[in-house]
């Protein structure tokens, strides 16, 4: 069984020391979610590299999604009533929690430099940190003119755009302190990810000479008003799913759906997300799709959606998924919608103003 979920993004990152801890959760997650789309490879590749972790994870999220269909299949045969609510909501809580642990464990065995939270002691992953120290520094020196004005809405786009700049500087920690980190059987984007250089201005960055492929980076001269702004026509804010629901054919109301956090939701917003299909056991995850808030969040972190009616054979919302909205909600705010699988908020999550190259945004 091939297990999928969504791609997610870096999420409360801040410049500073503490911050290591959460940016690896974070990415571990989008770093599972990549890998999930190919098949899982054997403990060992054909480049002699251990993979025995990535087995070791798949098969935890498997037992995992195992226990929880079992558990649903006696669950199923209550009579309805406040004792099978009751249940389902433990066993989503309790397949909920298995994630966590597994990807947490994952985490610890597969970079545990990166867990820690403080500088490793082995001589590669030291030097990487201090890299990591000057990176950081550099990208909150670039923003501190601008941070150190806004306010209000301005200060919040300004924000969320250092945290999305930040994501360069952090692949590049991990793929260096842990060099198989983002190793599949398939593919291996370290260096490029290593390859990441902060510079001045946009122009040194286009003349580098090095490295001569998959080069990227950061331009402090990027980050002004102008462009924080642009990108945030891109960005979204976003939450999770914290139970699963299941949604019939033909149908245009979907919920309630339990999420980590309602806050800024309220009746009328549009919020993205990317349902699935479940078929003998293999999920596959289908293209975005808007729902509207119904009615204002319950104080249980509940909402109601309506939407456009689903695919022959309705679809699942598994526990875990990314529910986004518009991190500007003006008349401008269709931009960060746009993109079939790889909407444009996805983009923006992980290349704030200050990154090169900049992505290619979709028009519809």
């Amino acid at each position: 069984m091939k297990f999928t979920i969504d791609d997610k993004t870096l999420r409360r990152i801040l410049i500073g020391v503490t911050v290591v801890t959460l940016i690896a959760l974070i990415l571990v997650i989008m770093f599972f979610r990549r890998r999930s789309k190919f098949e899982w490879p054997t403990p060992t590749d054909a480049t002699g590299t251990d993979l025995s972790q990535d087995q070791t994870l798949t098969t935890a999220l498997n037992n995992a999604q195992d226990a929880y269909n079992v558990s649903m299949i006696g669950i199923n045969a209550m009579s309805e009533g406040a004792a099978k609510t009751a249940a389902i909501l433990t066993a989503e809580r309790t397949l909920s929690d298995a994630i966590d642990a597994a990807i947490t464990t994952y985490v610890s065995n597969k970079c545990s430099a990166v867990v820690a939270g403080t500088k490793p002691i082995d001589v590669t992953g030291g030097a990487a940190w201090d890299t990591y120290q000057t990176d950081l520094a550099a990208i909150g020196a670039a923003y501190y003119p601008v941070i150190k004005t806004a306010t209000g809405a301005v200060a919040t786009e300004t924000l969320a755009a250092r945290k999305a700049d930040i994501t360069g500087a952090t692949r590049k920690y991990i793929a260096t302190a842990c060099p198989k980190f983002y190793k599949t059987s398939t593919s291996d984007p370290s260096t490029g990810y290593k390859n990441w250089t902060a510079y001045t201005t946009e122009t040194q960055y286009t003349a580098a000479t090095t490295p001569t492929t998959g080069k990227i980076g950061f331009a402090a001269d990027r980050i002004t008003a102008g462009n924080i702004s642009n990108w945030a026509d891109y960005a979204a804010v976003t939450t999770t799913s914290t139970t699963s629901v299941t949604v019939a054919a033909g149908a245009t109301t979907t919920g309630p759906i339990t999420l980590d956090s309602v806050i800024g939701l309220a009746s009328g917003d549009q919020i993205q997300f990317t349902p699935q299909t479940a078929v003998n056991g293999v999920t596959t995850p289908l293209t975005p799709i808007l729902g509207t808030i119904a009615s204002a969040p319950t104080a249980a972190k509940t909402v109601t959606l309506t939407v456009a009616a689903g695919p022959t054979g309705g679809y699942i919302i598994p526990a875990k998924t990314v529910f986004a909205k518009a991190l500007r909600p003006t008349a401008t705010n269709n931009k960060w919608k746009f993109g079939g699988t790889t909407p444009n908020w996805k983009l923006a999550r992980d290349a704030g103003p200050g990154t090169l190259p900049q992505p290619v945004w979709a028009t519809a």
